[in-house]
């Protein structure tokens, strides 16, 4: 009886602990591309993402002093290839290109 019992306290444990939620964290990066849709100022992030989703990205947000729509998209390439190809430029609004970043 008492073995039975110890049996079935081992696999509620084993339930419980299976039953958990694993999220592993990963270095995710993102590639930022100035939007050459968006035309005048981005005052809204949702228009554009809107214009960023309809050029081929995943999203965009309007970003720098100059209001300026950048589109984003997760990076393709490890982060030891994109750190190794380089970013291709900056402008004071921010990143223009991440080199790991595929065409759209």
């Amino acid at each position: 009886m008492e073995r039975r019992f110890m049996g079935y306290v081992l696999l509620m444990i084993f339930l419980v602990i299976a039953s958990q939620e694993v999220v592993l964290q990963v270095d995710a990066r993102l590639c930022e591309s100035q939007s050459h849709g968006f035309k005048g100022r981005c005052l809204l992030d949702s228009n554009c993402s809107l214009v960023c989703r309809n050029e081929g990205f995943s999203g965009g947000k309007c970003r720098g002093f100059r209001q300026r729509c950048f589109c984003t998209k997760p990076s393709m390439a490890g982060s030891a290839e994109a750190a190794s190809a380089g970013a291709s430029g900056r402008t004071e609004d921010g990143p223009i290109d991440d080199g790991g970043c595929p065409p759209p």
